[in-house]
């Protein structure tokens, strides 16, 4: 097989299944939990928490909630062609769904008011913390159909050499 930025599959197709895995799927879900992270506490590193000011904070909070959204909306329409079980299927429809209402009413989390002309950006908390509550628990839930669809982890069996061995020796010699 060549070597190369493009390893061509025997069949003479050009595999690019890791390469998907990690840059749509994986990149995403990694953005997700920097997003969740920002969203709840208005940056990604302790230390920005000293920096930033409280309408600094506020803004990258509503927009990460926003972010993480349309993260969690991409890794599905991403992912939805490989899932194989109905049942996963449904449930990464309902989540999608949930998204979009989550859309239509994520303006809500935010109100501005000027002050000496000023804008001063507030989060509605009670309406933001759903939002984030509900956006955090798709965010859970889209990993076990991933993972049922071998998209996190392959499911193989592990290879148990006394078993081979056991199992050549009575094809062979039918066994003892």
């Amino acid at each position: 097989m060549p070597k190369n930025d493009f390893e061509k599959s025997e069949t003479g197709n050009w595999n690019v299944a890791s390469d998907y895995a990690k840059y749509k799927i994986m990149k995403w879900l990694a953005e997700a939990d920097d997003m969740e992270m920002v969203a709840t506490f208005g940056v990604y590193n302790f230390e920005d928490s000293f920096y930033l000011s409280q309408t600094a904070k506020a803004q990258a909070r509503i927009k990460a909630l926003y972010r993480l959204r349309k993260i969690l909306e991409m890794i599905i329409n991403n992912t939805r062609f490989a899932i194989k079980s109905n049942t996963d299927k449904d449930l990464l429809k309902r989540y999608s769904e949930n998204l979009d209402l989550i859309s239509k009413g994520i303006k809500n989390v935010e109100q501005v008011r000027r002050d000496r002309n000023k804008k001063i950006i507030e989060i509605k908390e009670e309406i933001f913390s759903k939002y984030l509550d509900i956006l955090i628990d798709i965010k859970s839930g889209i990993n076990q159909p991933l993972n049922n669809a071998d998209l996190i982890f392959s499911h193989s069996e592990e290879f148990d050499p006394e078993a081979y061995k056991k199992a050549i020796k009575e094809r062979f010699i039918g066994g003892e």
